[in-house]
């Protein structure tokens, strides 16, 4: 699984899980009372957290692309070789698959 997919299924639970909080706001009773209190701080807790995991794969990203960036800038034949290797592959295997499709 790739870290967007787990923050986006982890946005949903939170949503859900506030949605699950708003409807028993009307219950009574001090344990369900302290149970929406501890679970509403966690709940922050894990918004905060998810926040600083957003910031950090996304700095991860634009850092790695620009290292791309400044690799293929600094080498640009090696560069176009790997590209033009790459799209023979892709190429290649996209026949193979085409041709096996049509048997």
């Amino acid at each position: 699984m790739d870290t967007e997919y787990l923050l986006d299924e982890t946005k949903r639970m939170l949503a859900h899980t506030e949605d699950l909080l708003k409807a028993t706001a009307n219950e009574a009773g001090e344990k369900a009372a302290d149970a929406r209190s501890r679970l509403s701080g966690r709940m922050r807790a894990l918004r905060s957290r998810l926040a600083d995991l957003e910031d950090e794969v996304e700095t991860r990203a634009r850092h790695a692309a620009r290292r791309v960036d400044r690799y293929a800038h600094d080498h640009p034949w090696e560069t176009a070789v790997v590209g033009a290797a790459v799209g023979a592959a892709l190429g290649a295997l996209i026949g193979v698959m085409l041709t096996r499709r049509d048997d």
